[in-house]
């Protein structure tokens, strides 16, 4: 993945312990996703 903007990184600095709505926010760079393992194909 590429790095974080500087702006992304603000964002996430600022936003993660804050409050809202009573609750504490946890914000982290997200994940790349990942192939799944399984097919769901049904014949």
């Amino acid at each position: 993945m590429p790095p974080l903007c500087p702006d992304a990184l603000k964002a996430i600095n600022e936003l993660n312990g804050s409050e809202f709505q009573q609750r504490t926010l946890k914000v982290r760079e997200a994940k790349q996703k990942q192939e799944s393992l399984t097919t769901n194909d049904q014949d």
